[in-house]
């Protein structure tokens, strides 16, 4: 038994610690999953799927090229939504399922529709497959341009992003997912951007669709913040910042969203160390979410673990619990909610991770 129970409640679901392996190309087959689940991630959630299956243009799903690229800077909208489509992503939930229950961990099925009527019944047959929960994509942001024009005529212009583009159409498909299964429904939605337009935005959609949990879209607002994982102070970011900046972003979007949410927030964007999953988890976050780092370090589930039960022995903590949304305690005294005493403090984040927290930040 591990000294320090790193365990979540997530929408009802025990989380063995509070990061899973988010959807993404490497969650596209009963081996990806396999794989995920056997590194040590409590939870996996599946690439989303779609009606049918979407291959790469203009080859069939089968016949796909090798190897895929789902991480190019100069993404043409070909590798949206690959997936070998929603009834065969059920059979693969159903083959995994066994080694998943073995393990104490979950799978989470994702799925992207073009009508109400279409998620609710892909998710139920999430559901009927053994999904512990059901992750609803409603923000890809090439799907609906390339795949409408792929396959013209069938609807494929109504994915991803056009479900997002305003608060009532995503409800839509929000309420017929949920009222369809009795699992957890964990859409993802631009809810960053309502709750700092409208913060009474998401209490709307969180009472009127009954949704379990909530997962956030990261975009590029301009409110990045980052949190010293010592102190739970916030402070903000430096200007013209390096790559790692996605971090900030995502740190930004999820104080904005957990000021204004009641359900528990799944956030992800740029997640690499533990500095990260603590800053998240500070910032309100229940689950955080990892994805492009899978691919660089396959013990990364591992060493996550190892670092977050370092931090809390350092700090004493015996909980995350203790820590979670403590920055959302701080007044807010910037003109964009930041902490105005950190101002002059931000320093880029190389120089912010400094060598007396190496040993959690790898």
């Amino acid at each position: 038994m591990a000294d320090y129970d790193l365990s979540v409640n997530f929408m009802g679901l025990t989380l063995k610690g509070p990061f899973l392996a988010d959807s993404a190309g490497y969650a596209l087959s009963p081996a990806g999953l396999k794989r995920l689940l056997k590194a040590g991630y409590p939870a996996v959630i599946t690439k989303s799927a779609t009606w049918e299956p979407l291959p790469t243009w203009p080859r069939p799903w089968d016949k796909s090229p090798r190897p895929r690229c789902y991480w190019d800077e100069g993404m043409d909208g070909s590798e949206a939504l690959i997936n070998p489509g929603y009834k065969r992503m059920a059979e693969y939930i159903k083959e995994v399922k066994p080694i998943a229950d073995k393990l104490g961990a979950h799978i989470i099925g994702s799925f992207s529709p073009r009508t109400p009527e279409e998620g609710a019944i892909m998710a139920s047959e999430y559901e009927k497959a053994g999904a512990s929960a059901v992750h609803m994509d409603l923000v890809c942001s090439t799907a609906a341009g390339f795949r409408g024009k792929q396959h013209p005529g069938k609807g494929y212009d109504h994915l991803g992003k056009w479900w997002s583009e305003n608060a009532e159409r995503a409800m839509t498909a929000m309420k017929a997912a949920k009222e369809a299964v009795d699992i957890p429904l964990l859409p993802k939605s631009f809810y960053a951007k309502w709750a700092k337009e409208d913060p009474k935005t998401i209490r709307t959609i969180e009472e009127t669709t009954k949704i379990d949990g909530i997962s956030i879209h990261t975009s590029r607002i301009p409110d990045t913040v980052w949190i010293d994982i010592y102190r739970g102070r916030v402070f903000t970011y430096p200007k013209n910042p390096p790559p790692e900046a996605l971090v900030p972003l995502t740190l930004g979007n999820t104080m904005a969203l957990a000021h204004a949410a009641t359900k528990p927030i799944l956030s992800a964007g740029g997640i690499t160390t533990v500095q990260d999953i603590i800053a998240m988890t500070m910032a309100g976050a229940t689950v955080i979410g990892v994805c492009r780092a899978i691919y660089r370090n396959v013990k990364l589930a591992q060493e996550l673990n190892d670092g977050i039960e370092a931090y809390m022995a350092s700090q004493a903590i015996e909980s995350l619990s203790d820590i979670r949304g403590i920055a959302l305690k701080h007044p807010a005294k910037g003109p964009m909610g930041l902490a105005l005493e950190y101002e002059e403090q931000a320093v880029p984040l190389e120089q912010y991770r400094s060598p007396l927290a190496s040993t959690i930040t790898k």
